[in-house]
């Protein structure tokens, strides 16, 4: 797998032994008809910046 390229699995539980050990899991949960959350996961220096970059854009100050 490329470093510039993504891969996106769905139901990569099933498969663990196949997902690299650095990797970003992300889980949209069923909260309402109108509603979704968002779960990240992460493990690897990479993706932790990926994360906290998101993290800054999204919870900046004219964040609700």
């Amino acid at each position: 797998i490329s470093e510039a390229g993504v891969v996106v699995i769905e139901w990569a539980d099933r498969i663990p032994h196949a997902v690299p050990h650095e990797s970003l899991w992300i889980t949209v949960r069923y909260q309402s008809e109108e509603s979704r959350e968002i779960v990240m996961q992460c493990s690897g220096d990479r993706y932790e910046k990926i994360i906290e970059e998101l993290q800054k854009k999204v919870y900046n100050k004219h964040s609700l």
